[in-house]
């Protein structure tokens, strides 16, 4: 078997064709000599073009772990940009997610992501475990109770279904193993051991999300555009740190628009200027961050 050749019709079932031999040769591993997906390489001429059909073949059956086909995580080279996009999406999920509806499914897409993945140290069986938990809990929209106040009637004090609602239940399912409810809120018994470090893994994403919920809103704290874009990144150098590369672009483009703010600021200073100039200038931080995907 150490050449074969398949006649397909399409693109299309070259890819089923290959997945469904790519699953037969992992299932012939032992315990002694397994067999992985980082152990294989895949190469095309023509990567632009199947991308689209990859990522749909070889995608993750459902976010809430109920799919029965096989999963094989892929890594796609050749397409920079789709891999900057996604890398950008999730430096801007962190803080756009809760200034919507924040439904069980944007956060879904959001966890998916490999960057965010990779920011948050999960594989993606631990990310599918997660969504699972999170919907067996009940969460189906709204971050908090402050984040429902905005969208709900006035005198509405129902926060069952948010997304802190579900993660205090599975926190408490961590303390309390019966189904008993503490302090209006019904313990979550099926938290398994294997899940404690999931669970304090929601409590850092929702403490991260907690912590730049009001970034892009209008009541956002007044900083210089400098400050801001000094912000943006130290966020994007927190993913590179955890070996996220595709946001070097990114960065480069913070780069250039800091340049000329840090010459004028050092001009000031030399010229002893105390009028306001260009580094006084205060542009939110919604409206920089689509300066700064427009430029990459």
């Amino acid at each position: 078997n150490s050449i074969r050749v398949n006649v397909c019709h399409s693109g299309l079932r070259q890819l089923e064709t290959l997945k469904e031999q790519v699953v037969h040769w992992l299932a012939q591993g032992t315990e002694e000599n397994p067999r992985k997906p980082d152990d294989i390489l895949v190469l095309t001429p023509n990567i632009k073009t199947l991308e689209p059909l990859v990522r749909s073949v070889f995608s993750p059956l459902s976010k809430n772990g109920q799919g029965t086909d096989v999963y094989l995580p892929v890594k796609i080279t050749g397409v920079p940009q789709t891999n900057i996009k996604n890398a950008w999406n999730s430096v801007l999920g962190r803080l756009k997610l809760t200034q919507g509806r924040f439904h069980y499914d944007e956060f879904a897409d959001w966890l998916s992501l490999g960057s965010t993945q990779k920011l948050y140290e999960l594989d993606y069986s631990q990310v599918e475990r997660i969504l699972g938990l999170l919907k067996d809990a009940q969460f189906k929209r709204g971050f908090d109770d402050q984040h429902l106040k905005l969208t709900v009637c006035e005198d509405d004090s129902d926060f069952r279904f948010s997304f802190k609602y579900a993660v205090d239940r599975l926190m408490l399912g961590v303390a309390v193993d019966q189904h008993v409810p503490y302090a209006d809120i019904l313990c979550f018994d099926s938290v398994q051991s294997g899940d404690f470090e999931l669970v304090a893994k929601l409590i850092q994403i929702y403490e991260d999300l907690n912590h730049r919920r009001t970034w892009l809103s209008p009541n956002a704290e007044k900083l210089t555009t400098e400050q801001w874009l000094e912000v943006v990144l130290e966020e994007i150098k927190e993913y590179q740190e955890k070996g996220e590369l595709h946001l070097t672009v990114v960065m480069d483009v913070i780069q250039s628009f800091l340049r000329p703010l840090t010459l004028t600021r050092y001009y000031d200073y030399v010229q002893k200027k105390h009028q306001k100039s260009l580094t006084h200038m205060q542009l939110p931080l919604n409206y920089l961050v689509q300066e700064i995907q427009s430029a990459f």
